[in-house]
């Protein structure tokens, strides 16, 4: 992926104008006719990420016009929006590719990737790794978008989808007498929060204070959550040690507003690159130990969970399942050669360009 901004430094925000050429095999010196161009928006993206000499970005697709269009790239679904992760510190430069893998193949929905080489304004920048940004449509989270009725603002039919970090909202739940973990922070990520207006705002967030109270109360806790898809998310969190796992890049959706018993599922999983040990904080390289308890940021949930005999019973049983089919010791090392052989001969140019091998 070529990509010219005539120059201009890439900020965190906005975005700015850039163009894009896709080149497939070894071809950097030659634009040829069958190179694809689109024209682009593009910003520096991540919190910590953006401090690394190798920062990632996210663009938006446009026309000629510079109207947002979508469009696939290399095969992934088509998207308007992307973002472009760029191992670093992942010294192996497959975290995240390798367990947003696994979770496709334990049955889930997960982002698709590509690695790729980028270069930005003739400056080599290394592999990266093209990923579909978390979206709902037909090939990517596939839920009925929510949608509002005109004529009357109170009534809307279809889903949406939370995001758990650093967010504007705050959850009633835990109570405030109750030190044990802090209420977590959230905010609706689709639709957009530009698209809301205050009826469905408030109603989104009784729906999940509904959810946390009756969580929180041990009442019907499985009328208001998916069990499949919460035993899920532990198993791929602890498996692969997530130190961000359940507290940052936590995703929530409800499928219907308007069942009167809302009921989360919780996905699709996001951001896995300080997994397998790599973090140096809250015991991360330590394969002994949970992250789920590792911290009082993390959601009350877990615990109460983990207390509750059909979820312990659940979570047994699927764990003994995966663990003969997609994460057995075979198939995770298979997952790892697979994605080991695209990058080995790539590699080579990216570590000369950021020598860090060796280094802490």
């Amino acid at each position: 992926l070529l990509i010219n901004t005539k120059n201009l430094t890439i900020p965190d925000e906005p975005k700015i104008r850039a163009s894009l050429n896709i080149i497939q095999g070894n071809k950097l010196n030659e634009l040829s006719n069958a190179s694809i161009f689109h024209n682009i928006k593009i910003e520096v993206r991540g919190n910590t990420s953006q401090s690394f000499a190798k920062q990632s970005y996210s663009f938006n697709l446009y026309d000629s016009s510079f109207v947002k269009v979508s469009a696939s790239l290399l095969g992934l679904p088509a998207s308007r929006k992307w973002v472009l992760q760029g191992p670093y510190v992942d010294k192996s430069l497959i975290r995240n590719s390798l367990t947003y893998n696994l979770y496709r193949q334990m049955g889930n929905y997960a982002p698709k990737t590509q690695f790729i080489e980028l270069v930005i304004n003739n400056n080599y920048r290394g592999i990266y790794v093209l990923t579909e940004k978390i979206q709902v449509g037909k090939n990517h989270l596939n839920i009925p978008k929510l949608k509002q009725n005109k004529a009357d603002h109170t009534k809307q039919s279809g889903g949406y989808l939370l995001e758990i970090d650093r967010s504007e909202w705050r959850s009633n739940y835990p109570p405030k007498n109750d030190t044990s973990a802090n209420p977590i922070a959230y905010c609706v990520y689709s639709p957009k929060p530009k698209k809301i207006n205050t009826a469905l705002e408030q109603r989104i967030k009784s729906q999940f204070n509904l959810f946390e109270q009756n969580l929180y109360n041990e009442t019907n806790i499985f009328n208001y959550l998916d069990i499949n898809s919460f035993v899920d998310y532990l198993i791929i969190t602890e498996l692969t040690k997530n130190t961000d796992g359940y507290c940052l890049s936590t995703f929530l959706y409800n499928k219907n507003i308007n069942n009167p018993i809302p009921k989360f599922y919780i996905g699709p999983i996001w951001d896995y690159n300080f997994t397998f040990g790599l973090a140096d904080y809250r015991d991360s390289f330590n394969p002994e130990g949970f992250v789920y308890n590792s911290t009082k940021y993390i959601p009350f949930w877990w615990k109460k969970l983990l207390e509750n005999e059909a979820f312990k019973s659940t979570l047994t049983s699927r764990y003994s399942e995966l663990r003969s089919t997609s994460l057995s010791n075979s198939n995770i090392n298979n997952t790892i050669d697979s994605l080991v052989l695209i990058c080995e001969k790539p590699a080579v140019l990216n570590f000369t360009k950021w020598n860090i091998l060796g280094g802490s």
